[in-house]
């Protein structure tokens, strides 16, 4: 998949009954992986820290998906390796991504950074 013909990806995250939950995220693609932010506190968090397993399928910035899902699996950065997110998402989303930042800081939310590696686990 290239990645980089897309603005946007589909994260869908699965709760502890199954059910799919979809969301569309921005995201960057760092050695190979895509990476996306979201806040701490966000459903899609708690839902990844349950289960790290995933799917990701480029889409619209409505979700109208645009290719075939591939099954992923989440892992947390922090440090460094956030920090390569944070600034990887800022020079592709430019002025956007400077706003959230703001209001992020303004409300206090804490960043998650989550890097997606190929192939998922079982559910």
């Amino acid at each position: 998949m290239n990645w980089d013909d897309h603005r946007f990806v589909s994260l869908t995250t699965f709760k502890k009954s199954g059910e799919a939950v979809a969301t569309p995220m921005w995201f960057v693609v760092i050695s190979g992986k895509v990476c996306i932010y979201t806040s701490g506190a966000s459903w899609k968090v708690r839902r990844l820290r349950n289960n790290p397993r995933a799917t990701l399928a480029p889409c619209t910035a409505g979700a109208k998906l645009l290719g075939d899902a591939c099954d992923v699996t989440a892992r947390f950065l922090g440090g460094v390796e956030a920090e390569a997110v944070r600034v990887a998402l800022r020079q592709r989303y430019g002025l956007q991504k400077a706003a959230v930042d703001v209001f992020s800081r303004l409300k206090g939310t804490v960043p998650a950074y989550i890097e997606f590696s190929p192939g998922g686990l079982s559910r």
